[in-house]
């Protein structure tokens, strides 16, 4: 379940140092020494490229007095510049990438790419998430765990890097109806963009209320509240309360979503990863061809 994440990253970002596990490898963790740790933390560990955030029943003044004490000390440095390669997909058809291995559940995790963190739809596009597989009332667990019975897990979500990103549905099925489990994941994608089975208003509020209530829920941690501000203070330079982003998830209409739904749901920005008792992939190009 955890590892399915890596393998269709390695598949939609292949080529580019996103697309690489995070841990690393074990030849790669082996070889890693101290004088490693030593360069990485005087490249990128001072005063200029560091952000601290504080949540919780603190006073301002307080909080300021205790980064002067612990941070003051750090030398200034000029800016490290980055040496990661900018991502640009060039992915002109459906692609396929299987991890053969033997387990009595199979993963699959079927998705489009997308855009980057700062992207001006994405409040749109998380309520197309939340409508095709964000909880028990969304169509994919509907059609494919309580109609026919494929899945116990499935979900879709939308994860974004700086400058790119994918919306991805994840499945756990039983290996030997995956083939029928994949068919029908992706046609509630293209049904859902082409209008044959339309958003209804009732779906369109219950996505809306299911995004406001776990991101209110989320909140009550005190962790979740440092995270939520640091994110954006990082990569977007511009912080917005959970007041406003209620606000903008509650402008969000039924035609927004499908003016995403058919930017995303193309055939040449699919990709498909798997892992599974198989040792085909070609079986799994012409499901999704």
């Amino acid at each position: 379940m955890f590892r399915i994440g890596d393998v269709f990253e390695q598949l939609a970002f292949s080529g580019n140092s996103l697309g690489r596990d995070i841990i690393g490898n074990e030849k790669t963790v082996t070889s890693i020494k101290r004088n490693d740790f030593e360069r990485y933390r005087d490249t990128h560990y001072y005063s200029e490229n560091i952000l601290v955030t504080v949540a919780g029943n603190v006073k301002e003044h307080e909080v300021l007095k205790l980064v002067e004490k612990y941070f003051a000390e750090l030398e200034p440095k000029p800016k490290a510049k980055a040496k990661s390669t900018e991502f640009n997909s060039e992915q002109k058809k459906p692609r396929v990438k299987l991890h053969s291995k033997k387990k009595e559940q199979a993963h699959f995790i079927l998705g489009f790419m997308g855009q980057g963190r700062g992207y001006k739809g994405r409040y749109e596009e998380a309520v197309l998430a939340a409508i095709l597989g964000g909880g028990m009332s969304s169509r994919l667990f509907t059609e494919v765990r309580e109609r026919r019975g494929l899945a116990y897990s499935i979900r879709t979500s939308i994860e974004r890097y700086d400058e790119t990103g994918y919306i991805g549905t994840y499945a756990g099925v039983d290996p030997k109806r995956i083939d029928e489990a994949i068919k029908v994941v992706l046609s509630e994608h293209y049904k859902l963009a082409s209008g044959v089975s339309p958003i209804t208003s009732r779906e369109l509020s219950k996505a809306k209320e299911y995004l406001k209530g776990h991101l209110a829920l989320s909140l009550e941690d005190t962790r979740n509240v440092n995270h939520f501000i640091a994110e954006q203070e990082l990569f977007l330079r511009k912080i917005e309360t959970p007041e406003a982003v209620y606000k903008k998830i509650d402008e969000v209409q039924i035609g927004d979503i499908l003016h995403e739904a058919k930017n995303l749901f193309k055939r040449e920005k699919l990709n498909l990863a798997l892992i599974g008792p198989y040792q085909d992939p070609i079986r799994f190009e012409k499901l999704i061809r």
